[in-house]
């Protein structure tokens, strides 16, 4: 389904959209957000068709560099700790005109932030840059794992 990475962040994209309903729970908004950045953690594994090397890794992430925070965020997703170290790097909120990601966070609803660098910043914010920007400039794919390989002789 996602064979192609600009799929997956325009998903996320939508995920955002979706988050941006004015019937939703705060809870449900903030599933959506983690979905997003899930996908968008994943873009990468796509983007680079299975090379999970550090250089790869490192080289993505110079490109895009809200894409390791991402990454940190669906990850502690996926692996649950027993014990947060600092129970106060993650906050739900509105975004105010202090914040860093006053005019790329998502207006007029509560927004989950987490601590970058020592700053907080709005993950709604992470995705949306991460995301439009990738789609922006990436290439499609040379090929997906979905189109068929020739493995045998043809003459």
């Amino acid at each position: 389904m996602f064979n192609d990475p600009r799929t997956m962040a325009r998903a996320a994209l939508d995920l955002l959209d979706l988050a941006g309903r004015p019937d939703l729970e705060v809870s449900t908004i903030m599933a959506l957000e983690l979905g997003a950045a899930m996908l968008c953690s994943h873009v990468r594994d796509w983007h680079d068709l299975g090379d999970w090397s550090p250089a790869g890794h490192e080289a993505f992430k110079a490109v895009f560099p809200e894409w390791g925070a991402l990454r940190h965020i669906a990850n502690g997703t996926k692996h649950a700790k027993s014990q947060i170290a600092d129970s106060t790097a993650t906050d739900i909120r509105d975004l105010s005109w202090g914040d860093a990601d006053f005019w790329w966070g998502s207006q007029c609803r509560p927004n989950l932030f987490v601590m970058v660098q020592d700053e907080q910043r709005a993950v709604s914010a992470l995705i949306a840059s991460f995301a439009n920007r990738y789609i922006e400039i990436a290439k499609p794919p040379a090929t997906t794992l979905s189109e068929p390989k020739l493995t045998a002789n043809l003459d």
